[in-house]
């Protein structure tokens, strides 16, 4: 995932924001997209996401995944 995720994230959670700017400027109201705007102060968790990402927590949250999917409350092996 790492830096190349960075833009795709950007891009995506700009998309409503444009999409809402551009039908208000053409005198449009959408709910939906006043809604969906909000999805631009998500921005600050993208990056945290992508700039703290590494293996190691990858493959802790897969097993903690993995765990919960099995119904088990923790999984307890240890993990590099």
């Amino acid at each position: 995932m790492l830096l190349n995720a960075y833009p795709v994230f950007y891009i995506l959670l700009w998309i409503p924001g444009i999409a809402n700017r551009i039908a208000e400027a053409t005198g449009h109201e959408v709910y939906i997209l006043e809604v969906l705007q909000a999805s631009t102060q998500l921005i600050g968790f993208a990056n945290a996401v992508t700039f703290g990402w590494n293996e190691r927590i990858g493959r802790h949250l897969g097993a903690r995944l993995r765990a919960l999917l099995r119904g088990t409350e923790t999984e307890r092996r240890v993990i590099d």
